[in-house]
């Protein structure tokens, strides 16, 4: 909301030029600090109260409608209007920023934002943040928020303290040394403009704002103002050579003497570098012991005793397979994200967004390490297909497709969600490519070899030669089993191919690959780059439909909006409830159409044959000249034939008459880039040129020939 205002610039330059003496750290974090105090006070001064000022701004454009409209050849009023109507956008447009803010739920796209599950969510937000008792250390509950805030600040100032620092250099003699100077030295280098302009432009500029308070996108905006002064603080820092912990295993027997001499140890780390162990976070594991010998060797340790499956760092880590019970977490915090108010607050088009945004996403973690039970991927997948269709995770929808259907990318009829099946095996098989052998059956399809000096390569069972390793070609025959354990190798003379007799008849010297030298290379074909791409392995992996060609003229953001695209997909995919409908699940009903009230409702009618339906296409028809159609191809097949005959047409102006006067309807669009950020605006204009209505509004990214063919169509609406 604020970088788009033009001051904001301004008040940032004036507020940074300011001197401030200090090192650069102290210096960058104090301007930060003075920054945020200005930027509130310039806020209230300029924005006020976002809400309040909404409702001014429709109070006005009501008022100045009004004027307008008994006035119409009033140009002062019209301008007056448009003003009030500019106005009242753009309060609109800081209030959606302002709550995507505040809400923090960015998986929601445009036509979600002013929704009832936003004002929902900015509720349990603001009452999950509020601190309402606190219990210190004695003890004792605290209740007034002042003295809240004071137990809170004292806490975390002793926490973080100056502390005396003695190093102590044999502990250092025990670390191993993994890296040689040359590496020590290219991590100990101070990092150059570019690499910090690098990573500052990779945060996510949306993401939740650090404790500095501001988000991302506020760094990216204000570089050139604040660029040096960060690189000096980073710079600065980086020479202090601050090093952050480390989660950290130790391995010992449980001999008394062992654990006497590592708690010795861990004694003298503390007292060095003043870094404290907590002891309430860690956790001891003890196997091959007696109950009694576990629980003394905790009280030495003073440690929680634990055993396996436990968690670390958010995977289930336990020995043997892998159980439904060690990843039944990430069904449950799946459920978690799927309350019912929720369900019922989201548009089916949010629905589809939630489940491919985040709830295809809470398990891609875990996927990555284990292959999970089949049973716990289909209670999860129940979950997300009952949200999706009913928006809650418990109940059924009687009439729906094929989840494997919906499951197909956008040209091919589906929605592009994926499948937890497919993610598994895909992120398993990209595990294998680095080493792991769970995915094998499904990545070696797509394994071909680069022949380097063979010697990684067997003859039999590794595909260097044709499209399938040669034991597939030939079966296990007696050669096969008397040159078990041949290598490519063995085949080669230098640079070149040397046959034995006995193997010539298998392997002809007219198909042999090119020898490379060097190191044998694993090549993926799924790929062109030879390389494992995830998002290529989906589309190996997944379910398989033919393309169609309604997909691509239901999905253009810039011309139909998202929700009403989804029902369009509905209506095609046949996931909707008529009178026939009902009858075909064991319904008994009378129906008759609610418009026209001369035949049976059934959706074929109601878009095709109802006397209302034809009357709208009859009209269309008229402007864009093609017949009325009886189908979604006809209609396709329509659009297509009026593309190629009207493409290089723009209509600037539409006349319409009626019997006794004309209107004229002013049509224009424009983007801010070819594609960029694009408006439409309307005029209507009277027999006698008197202004009629208007009408404005910004429609995404989109060319501006679209923009302009836009404006025609809201002009015709």
């Amino acid at each position: 909301m604020w970088i788009s205002h033009p001051e904001f610039l301004s008040v940032v330059q004036e507020s940074w030029s300011t001197k401030i003496d200090g090192d650069p750290a102290f210096t960058f974090m104090k301007k930060l600090k003075d920054l945020k105090r200005i930027l509130n006070d310039w806020n209230w001064r300029v924005f006020g109260n976002v809400q309040a000022k909404l409702k001014e701004a429709e109070v006005k454009v009501m008022e100045a409608m009004q004027v307008s409209d008994n006035d119409p050849f009033n140009s002062d009023a019209l301008e007056n209007l448009i003003k009030a109507q500019n106005d009242h956008a753009n309060r609109k447009v800081q209030l959606n920023t302002l709550m995507r803010r505040k809400v923090r739920v960015k998986w929601v796209k445009e036509g979600g934002s002013n929704t009832s599950f936003f004002h929902t969510n900015l509720k349990i937000r603001s009452s999950s943040n509020l601190i309402s008792e606190l219990e210190d250390s004695e003890g004792n509950v605290i209740l007034d928020q002042t003295k809240i805030a004071e137990a809170l600040v004292s806490h975390f100032q002793k926490k973080f303290e100056e502390q005396p620092v003695n190093i102590k250099e044999e502990l250092l003699d025990v670390v191993p040394q993994l890296i040689n100077d040359k590496d020590q030295q290219c991590l100990d280098a101070i990092p150059s403009a570019e690499e910090i302009k690098k990573t500052v432009f990779n945060m996510d500029p949306e993401s939740s704002p650090g404790p500095d308070g501001f988000y991302g996108i506020f760094y990216r905006t204000c570089w050139d103002i604040i660029q040096h002064d960060l690189m000096a603080a980073i710079k600065f820092c980086w020479r202090r050579k601050f090093i952050p912990k480390d989660d950290v295993f130790i391995f010992c027997n449980g001999a008394k003497r062992s654990l006497k001499n590592l708690l010795k140890l861990l004694d003298e780390y503390q007292s060095r570098p003043g870094q404290i162990i907590n002891k309430s976070k860690s956790k001891c594991f003890v196997d091959g012991a007696t109950t009694a010998r576990k629980q003394q060797i905790s009280e030495v340790v003073n440690m929680e005793l634990s055993q396996f499956p436990d968690k670390y760092l958010g995977v289930i880590i336990a020995p043997g397979r892998v159980t439904s019970a060690m990843v039944w977490p990430m069904v449950e915090k799946m459920q978690s994200k799927l309350v019912a108010w929720k369900g019922k607050l989201l548009s089916f088009q949010d629905r589809v967004i939630l489940v491919k945004s985040v709830l295809s996403s809470i398990p891609i973690y875990t996927m990555e390490v284990y292959k999970w039970p089949s049973s716990v991927i289909k209670i999860c997948e129940k979950i997300i297909i009952n949200f999706h269709w009913s928006g809650d995770s418990d109940k059924r929808k009687y009439k729906v497709i094929s989840w494997q259907r919906v499951c197909t990318p956008y040209q091919k009829g589906g929605l592009g969600i994926k499948r937890l099946e497919v993610i598994n095996k895909v992120l398993l098989m990209k595990m294998m490519w680095k080493g792991l052998k769970w995915a094998w059956d499904y990545l070696k399809e797509y394994i071909r070899w680069s022949i380097g000096d063979g010697t990684k390569l067997s003859v039999w069972f590794d595909t260097w030669f044709g499209e399938s390793p040669l034991v597939d070609q030939i079966g296990f025959s007696e050669v096969v089993q008397n040159n078990i354990g041949m290598k490519v190798a063995n085949l080669l003379n230098g640079n070149s191919w040397c046959i034995p007799t006995e193997l010539q008849s298998i392997i002809t010297s007219a198909c042999l690959p090119d020898i490379n030298g060097g190191e044998d290379k694993m090549i993926w074909t799924g790929h062109k780059s030879g390389k494992f791409v995830t998002s290529a392995a989906v589309e190996r992996v997944r379910e398989k439909e033919p393309k169609l060609a309604w997909p691509n003229y239901i999905w253009k953001p810039f011309l139909h909006p998202p929700s009403i695209a989804s029902n369009i997909w509905k209506l095609q995919q046949g996931v909707y409830m008529d009178d026939e409908e009902m009858r075909k699940i064991g319904y008994e009903t009378v129906s008759r159409c609610c418009i026209c009230q001369e035949a049976e409702d059934n959706m074929n009618h109601t878009l095709w044959q109802c006397k209302f339906s034809l009357e709208i296409w009859s009209w269309l028809n008229s402007i864009f000249g093609f017949k009325n159609p009886n189908s979604f191809e006809d209609i396709c097949a329509a659009a297509k034939s009026a593309a190629a005959k009207y493409k290089s047409l723009i209509i600037k102006e539409i006349w319409m008459t009626t019997a006794s006067d004309f209107t004229l309807f002013c049509c224009a669009g424009i983007s801010i880039g070819e594609p960029g950020n694009a408006g439409i605006g309307v005029i209507a204009r009277g027999c006698n040129s008197q202004v009629i209505g208007t009408l404005t509004g910004g429609i995404g990214v989109a060319l501006s020939s679209i923009a302009c063919e836009y404006s025609v169509l809201c002009a015709l609406e």
